[in-house]
């Protein structure tokens, strides 16, 4: 018998590769239907803006990642009156 946690493992792989279809096919065939549809030019600013909006994207997503790991830490700390009015560690707040 599996158990329930590698059942769940299994289930949410699955899931999660049923998922992954469609922005998969985005990524392989949107070079080449603009590529083929509007020619070479078309497909390297469609790639540049891709590249482009991509690095942005990973810079916000890292910001914003260390700004709740601040708020986290700021909660947990306690060391203003704001911080022990939202409560700790475990409270809704953290």
């Amino acid at each position: 018998a599996i158990s329930a946690s590698k059942k769940c493992i299994e289930i949410s792989t699955q899931a999660s590769l049923a998922e992954m279809g469609p922005p998969g096919a985005l990524v392989i065939f949107t070079p080449l239907v603009v590529g083929t549809l509007f020619g070479v030019s078309t497909l390297a600013g469609v790639l540049v803006g891709a590249l482009i909006s991509g690095v942005q994207l990973a810079i916000s997503a890292s910001n914003t990642g260390g700004a709740w790991d601040n708020a986290k830490k700021y909660l947990e700390a306690g060391r203003t009156e704001h911080a022990r009015m939202l409560g700790g560690k475990g409270t809704e707040a953290h």
